[in-house]
């Protein structure tokens, strides 16, 4: 016979709950007080043109950070094989030999 185990619920205090925030878990007491609605789902075309712009710059911003460590990897995998005098091609992303 197998052993259930039951999984207790996640307390609501300490883990974030999907979907709009109830009155009682609104910070500070102020429930409905928030024009913009209890997750701010309703933010004026402003806020919203803003957001989106830093949300595009962070991940633009991350991409180049990840190329510029993918680089640095390899890189370093090269110089442990005994590979010192290579060259960084932008097209194919990759190090190559001078002889190459």
């Amino acid at each position: 016979m197998p052993i259930e185990k039951s999984v207790p619920k996640a307390n609501s205090a300490f883990v974030p709950v999907e979907g709009p925030v109830p009155a009682a878990v609104t910070p500070r007491g102020n429930a409905g007080q928030n024009p913009s609605g209890g997750n701010n789902e309703q933010l004026p075309e402003r806020l919203q043109v803003a957001l989106r712009r830093l949300v595009q710059q962070y991940s633009v911003e991350s991409e180049s950070t990840r190329r510029q460590e993918v680089r640095r990897i390899k890189q370093a995998h090269q110089f442990w094989r005994g590979l010192q005098y290579l060259w960084w091609n932008e097209r194919d992303q990759n190090w190559h030999l001078p002889f190459e």
